[in-house]
């Protein structure tokens, strides 16, 4: 037995020492007077050098990171180069980074909270996953070179103002714009062709929104504040000085998520779907106006509010088109909370009876005799 023992304790140590120095042999260290750098061959590159960690916790006011070190380009800059989330040491303001970068890998500046103005050269091709996330950005201008926008890149910049998206631009990915409370006008260049959903959730204090003339994918016709997928006519993407063209056929799913300014939404004539979860993560809405021509409506539709009137004028809906939680919130999942929820539903006198019973079967209150949170009024 002390063998055996014995035996997996060498192995475990040989497993660390392999494992170790594959990972740490090729890294080294290089000086300047901005501070001291660990780096390594960049596996993106076989001629560049890969920075990996900036070494020094002093106040620095900006740092220049360096482009090039024993005459070899730096083209990458490495995953939490100054710690990694909750352990980040480093107080900088400024961060220049130089015209040889290609890459800034997923999360390489994530949680730099002191961090306010960033320059990022056209030479960069690649900004990862949360490479900005929960970092204090007023304003960034990312490079002409980049096509794809990665998820949550810039999520939790709560300071951002500006974030100026370049031409080439072709994907945004669901978060990498999102929860930046004060920013206030977003620009969809013309070459996007592919916006998650998600994209820009949280954007709390959006004002105005506009989409590339030039932009084939998507519009934002008659200066509405909204990006709407041009071919389906569907607003994917709403801000609180949205207001819906009489030519949008489809509510996007959580397109008036987090407008916060709104207290009534009223939807034109010819909107005919209304996507899941289309104003959910709204706490101001009070009222929403349901036009004549819808016949089809989703899933947990109502805003995050616990007093909320609909109103319904469609007489379309069955229980084929009505989703079976349509007019259920999140609250509503547990008995403590259904009871706080009034909702008032107003529809067609003609229709009374029948959407009573439609509404009760498909809301799911029936899931708790004898709580009933709606109230299903003629008008």
């Amino acid at each position: 037995m002390k063998k055996k023992g014995l035996l997996l304790t060498i192995l475990v140590v040989m497993a660390f020492f392999y494992t170790y120095t594959s990972v740490y042999a090729d890294t080294a260290t290089y000086k300047t007077k901005y501070g001291t750098y660990s780096y390594m061959d960049d596996p993106n590159n076989s001629d560049g050098i890969k920075l990996t960690r900036y070494n020094e916790k002093r106040r620095r006011t900006a740092i220049y990171l360096p482009s090039e070190i024993d005459g070899r380009k730096v083209t990458s800059i490495g995953a939490g180069i100054f710690g990694i989330e909750d352990e980040v040491d480093v107080y900088v303001k400024k961060l220049v980074i130089p015209e040889t970068v290609i890459r800034l890998e997923d999360g390489c500046f994530t949680g730099v909270d002191t961090m306010t103005s960033v320059v990022i050269p056209d030479s960069v091709e690649y900004i990862g996953k949360r490479a900005f996330s929960d970092t204090i950005l007023k304003s960034v201008k990312l490079p002409e070179n980049l096509k794809v926008l990665r998820k949550y890149a810039f999520s939790g910049c709560s300071y951002l103002e500006k974030i100026s998206l370049p031409d080439n631009l072709t994907t945004i990915e669901s978060g990498a714009v999102s929860y930046c409370h004060n920013l206030k006008k977003l620009s969809i260049p013309a070459n996007v062709k592919k916006i998650e959903q998600g994209a820009f959730n949280g954007l709390t204090g959006l004002e105005t929104i506009r989409v590339s003339s030039k932009n084939k994918k998507y519009d934002s016709r008659e200066s509405c504040n909204a990006i709407i997928d041009t071919k389906e006519n569907e607003l994917i993407y709403a801000c609180n000085n949205t207001v819906v063209p009489n030519s949008v056929k489809v509510i996007g799913s959580y397109a008036f998520s987090y407008c916060d300014k709104f207290e009534t939404v009223e939807l034109p004539e010819g909107v005919i779907t209304i996507k899941s979860s289309a104003f959910e993560y709204n706490q101001k809405i009070k009222k929403l106006i349901i036009p004549s021509t819808v016949s089809k409506i989703e899933n947990y539709i109502l805003p995050f509010s616990n007093e909320t009137e609909i109103v319904l004028k469609t007489t379309k809906l069955n229980s084929k088109t009505l989703g079976k939680r349509a007019f259920e919130l999140s609250t509503m999942k547990n008995k403590a909370n259904i009871k706080f929820c009034h909702i008032v539903i107003k529809v067609p006198q003609s229709k009374l009876s029948y959407y009573k019973k439609l509404i009760k079967k498909q809301s799911g209150a029936n899931f708790f005799k004898g709580i009933n949170p709606f109230e299903v009024v003629g008008m």
